[in-house]
């Protein structure tokens, strides 16, 4: 379907081309397109022309052309932050829970963007966990009922991601399931659960060269792993990880506090040496689910608004200084 847009389009589509616009510097962010509806979990493709999001509650899935302003809705089941991106850019994989009679069962399709055809793949009984992809096997996978689902993704032009594998690191793929982050080993024979605070994942975000990852769960805690044999390290309050394309640097929703009450998010900044920056400070704006729209530009949005904003950092993305540690960070209790 057409969404219709009203002042949908608040500053053109020069924002697709950054590095075209020289090397400026936004003072702040600004608002690039305002849709009908909110943006929540927003999944950019690699050729930043679409954007995948869902509403508040994890429902109706849809996808924005950037080029030309179109917005198709994919489902109306429960989808959750359960979608992703090909490496091209050009299908979306999805999982959708639908309830058929009495069973609620698992689908799992694909959207050609090219195509605009929706294929479903594979039908499975029972609830699942959230669809994971493993940058360095290109891999899908899906924790069920009754097992794991594997799946190949084939391309003939594959390269390596530009984080290279470090060697003597012991391989692991990190999965995701509404209870808890699990960690794959020995080629998907053994996993275990990564222990947190248990209250369940809220989003994740594995790294372009697949070793480190970084999820928050629904008590709003941030945690990241940095390899398969480094211990969880709870990073502080905050919500909706994002790496960035191929520097160690973790974009991210952090919670402003009053006591033990969240009331405020900003975007923040960290790096794998524990040092992090606010991006940005803005009272009565709750930054949400940053994306990198390429090295130095951030798009996303806030609570309870329907514009999608846009940061442009300097050309090079600054190195947080090293006077910010994380002074919170800790060992989560099993």
């Amino acid at each position: 379907m057409r969404q219709s847009w009203g002042l949908s389009l608040l500053l053109g589509l020069c924002w697709l081309s950054p590095k075209a616009q020289g090397a400026r510097v936004a003072t702040a962010p600004q608002a690039v397109l305002r849709l009908e509806g909110g943006i929540y979990a927003p999944q950019l493709s690699s050729n930043s022309r679409y954007l995948a999001y869902t509403d508040a509650e994890g429902l109706s899935l849809r996808v924005l052309d950037l080029n030309s302003q179109d917005v198709v809705e994919l489902s109306r089941g429960k989808v959750g932050p359960s979608f992703l991106w090909t490496p091209d850019g050009n299908r979306l994989f999805f999982r959708e829970l639908l309830r058929e009679g009495k069973n609620l069962n698992t689908h799992i399709k694909v959207f050609d963007a090219t195509l605009q055809k929706i294929s479903e793949i594979q039908t499975i009984e029972g609830s699942s966990g959230y669809l994971s992809f493993d940058p360095r096997s290109y891999k899908l996978y899906l924790v069920h009922e009754h097992g794991l689902y594997q799946q190949q993704l084939e391309y003939p032009t594959r390269t390596r991601p530009k984080w290279t594998q470090k060697p003597g690191l012991p391989y692991v793929v990190w999965i995701a399931t509404q209870k808890a982050m699990l960690q794959l080993k020995d080629g998907g024979l053994t996993w275990e659960t990564i222990p947190d605070d248990g209250s369940g994942v809220q989003s994740f975000a594995v790294s372009p060269d697949g070793q480190s990852l970084a999820w928050a769960t629904e008590a709003k805690n941030l945690y990241m792993k940095q390899s398969a044999d480094a211990k969880p390290i709870l990073i502080g309050k905050g919500r909706d990880p994002a790496w960035h394309p191929y520097r160690s640097l973790l974009v991210y929703a952090a919670a402003r506090m009053i006591g033990p009450k969240v009331f405020d998010y900003d975007l923040r900044v960290l790096d794998l040496k524990g040092q992090t920056r606010y991006l940005q400070q803005t009272p009565q704006l709750a930054e949400r689910w940053p994306v990198w729209l390429d090295s130095d530009t951030i798009l996303y949005t806030a609570e309870a608004a329907t514009d999608l904003l846009r940061l442009r950092l300097t050309p090079e993305v600054p190195t947080p200084p090293p006077s910010a540690p994380i002074a919170s960070a800790h060992e989560p209790k099993p």
